[in-house]
């Protein structure tokens, strides 16, 4: 449970506007998927869909798009592909 806690707390932050705090947590959550080689791939397919949605969200969209490129390529590998993740690539790819 307590690896779902920082996906929450980005939710909840991204979700008021509060995109500081948003890439607070998900550089920490970036720092300990780096240090972490056994790390499994669907906390890093949550870590790249979270920092897709915050650059998308700060108008990075570039970064956005690999992000989520990333995670849809990972979540495809576990089977749990998210449409609205692949739906915005498709979209990104138009800007």
């Amino acid at each position: 449970m307590k690896d779902q806690m920082w996906d929450l707390h980005v939710y909840f932050f991204l979700g008021l506007g509060r995109l500081s705090q948003a890439e607070e947590y998900l550089a920490q959550a970036q720092w300990t998927v780096l240090k972490t080689p056994e790390c499994p791939d669907s906390i890093k397919s949550k870590l790249f869909r979270n920092l897709g949605l915050l650059y998308a969200a700060q108008g990075n969209y570039p970064d956005a798009l690999s992000q989520l490129a990333d995670e849809d390529r990972k979540s495809t590998r576990l089977n749990s592909s998210h449409r609205c993740i692949s739906y915005a690539v498709f979209c990104l790819k138009k800007k």
